[in-house]
């Protein structure tokens, strides 16, 4: 008798992973005709952005990683596949130069992880110099934790921000604006999705012509 109900269980744990594994497939069926691709580059003590995809991602995201997430930005679906770089070692081709955005990532309590932005830099110009103005580029400044000590400012940011615009202008049309964002990974998880969103954004205006608005964050903005 326990027999059986045992394998009634089973069976029925059986279905309810293929009923999910038939909504996943249904799911990606509906495949979007947009993709962009983000990467993040920090220094080797990993600067924070780890933690700030994994809880995006709801999983484990390690250096050298990408993962894929379908979101719906003003009712357009986009398919957005984020890379995780940070370690001690030059970022590959493979990573920068397919990008569609740069996310150039350091720790306010660790000087060495903001001083050596620029060896990051280096990389993604070199290897896409021609692309440049077509990315969205971007500085985020990382709080670990509440208590940590900054010992580097919000005028240091903004100062590699303009720094930055200026390594990556070729040419007579300047870069357009930079932009420097500011995250606690422990409270302030929103700041990182409007981050997401306005690269999101910025990107589709560049490269597919789409003006999406996203001034005011609608409820059909949403990363599903």
């Amino acid at each position: 008798m326990g027999s059986s109900s045992s394998k009634k269980e089973t069976s029925a744990e059986q279905k309810r992973a293929e009923d999910k594994k038939s909504v996943e497939r249904s799911d990606s069926s509906l495949s979007p005709n947009i993709r962009v691709e983000i990467i993040m580059l920090g220094l080797y003590l990993d600067c924070g952005q780890q933690e700030l995809l994994q809880r995006f991602f709801a999983e484990p995201v390690a250096s050298c990683d990408f993962k894929q997430k379908i979101i719906t930005v003003k009712s357009r679906r986009v398919q957005l596949q984020i890379s995780s770089w940070f370690g001690t070692g030059s970022i590959g081709s493979a990573g920068s130069y397919k990008t569609d955005g740069v996310c150039m990532c350091y720790d306010v309590s660790k000087r060495e992880t903001y001083d050596e932005l620029d060896f990051r830099l280096d990389g993604v110009i070199k290897r896409s110099r021609e692309r440049t103005k077509e990315k969205s580029l971007q500085v985020l400044a990382i709080k670990r934790d509440v208590d940590s000590e900054i010992v580097v400012d919000s005028a240091d940011g903004h100062r590699y921000a303009q720094h930055m615009r200026k390594l990556c202008s070729f040419g007579e049309d300047p870069l357009p604006e930079v932009g420097f964002h500011e995250v606690t990974t422990t409270t302030d998880y929103e700041s990182f999705y409007k981050l997401l969103m306005q690269m999101v954004a910025d990107i589709l205006k560049r490269k597919h012509n789409i003006d999406l608005d996203i001034s005011n964050r609608s409820d059909d903005s949403t990363f599903n």
